[in-house]
């Protein structure tokens, strides 16, 4: 470690060396001559402390517990890996002293652990969390966390068998108040339920790779530092009225849906969500509905427009099949005097590869003239 002066105390810097412990007391010189403010020089005074006697060496402390308490985990620094743990018995052994440490994460992949209780991880609390890949684990409390309710800040469950959110105990979610990444990527997980997640800071939340098919209404609604929503590769057909609404968020917000089964998308569906980007790529939308798409069209280039980012903002659409057939499109070409608008939808294609701009009533087999 560098000396870094921390304080001065009646004229004197003080500097501490946290490596060995030191601390360096000199007197403090004007900046102008360099003279001691004291008008005298003085020598400086090495005092070295030695372990323990002060909170200085504690946080020197090594944070791992005797080796032998914990197999078949292991611990060093960067924090605890059970990546040799076999069974939530072998688990429950390893964490079953007394040390109330703080570790900086916990990893145990790719086990044949079935499932985790409350009480597995004991009075040890950690700041990130990985407990992916373990294909026969179905239930993860978040209770089992409680201990880490203050410090953690990335929780990763991903590839593991859960089959619903009830399996992690989802209620207990607004108690991590530092929690900035949830990845429940790669599970079971079929339904997403009405007022699912509620955080104060989760940042980004991923869903991808699960099989689910219904997303309940304001699922989202109560994550107001949202930046991230990824539920790309999903199995929804339908996004339903308010699946999607989520009033306060982030202002960059992104939400990824691409590479899904989306066919339709209800009115109101995003009611509320102003994001800075929405991507729908390569799903199997055939309409682009009015009702649907105007007001999310108008709240994303407000928010955008707020933030100065109205370049950034995005609905992406390539690799879909829309009809573009008849009167339901033709609000599409009202949107041609509006440039932003246009860029918003730049990958936009008919299932004839027309490109937006290009689509005229015409081309649309329709024969009134819809209102400007």
């Amino acid at each position: 470690c560098e000396w870094g002066e921390h304080s001065d105390l009646r004229g004197y810097k003080i500097f501490i060396q946290v490596e060995n412990l030191s601390i360096l007391i000199e007197p403090r010189q004007d900046p102008e001559n360099r003279s001691t403010t004291m008008g005298t020089s003085r020598p400086s005074v090495l005092f070295v402390l030695f372990g323990g006697v002060l909170a200085l060496a504690a946080a020197q402390v090594n944070p791992c517990p005797a080796p032998d308490s914990l197999r078949p985990c292991t611990c060093d620094n960067t924090g605890i890996n059970c990546m040799k743990a076999k069974s939530t018995a072998d688990l429950e052994k390893a964490f079953s002293g007394k040390e109330k440490t703080i570790h900086k994460a916990l990893w145990i992949q790719n086990r044949a652990i079935t499932k985790i209780e409350n009480n597995t991880f004991g009075d040890y609390a950690f700041a990130k969390v990985y407990v992916d890949l373990n294909r026969k684990l179905t239930s993860f409390p978040l209770s089992c966390l409680d201990k880490s309710s203050k410090y953690l800040d990335e929780l990763s469950l991903y590839g593991n068998g859960l089959s619903s959110l009830t399996s992690i105990d989802y209620i207990w979610l607004p108690r991590f108040k530092r929690l900035r990444t949830l990845n429940l990527a790669n599970n079971n997980l079929s339904y997403v339920p009405v007022g699912a997640f509620s955080n104060p800071s989760l940042q980004t939340l991923s869903l991808n790779k699960n099989p689910i098919t219904n997303i309940g209404a304001y699922a989202f609604k109560n994550l107001p530092s949202l930046r991230t929503l990824e539920l790309r590769l999903i199995r929804a057909k339908v996004l339903g009225a308010y699946s999607l609404a989520i009033p306060k968020h982030h202002p960059e917000l992104e939400i990824r849906l691409q590479a899904g089964q989306v066919e339709t998308v209800e009115e109101n569906a995003f009611k509320g969500t102003a994001p800075l980007a929405v991507n729908l790529q390569f799903n199997n939308l055939v309409e682009f509905s009015e009702p649907v798409f105007q007001p999310l069209i108008t709240a994303m280039a407000s928010n955008a427009r707020k933030n100065n980012m109205l370049g950034d903002a995005r609905i992406l659409t390539k690799g879909n099949q829309f009809s573009c057939a008849g009167c339901e499109f033709s609000w599409l070409t009202t949107l041609k005097n509006k440039p932003d608008v246009m860029l918003m939808l730049i990958d936009f294609r008919c299932r004839d590869r027309t490109a937006v701009w290009n689509i005229t009533n015409a081309r649309l087999g329709c024969l009134y003239k819809p209102r400007p």
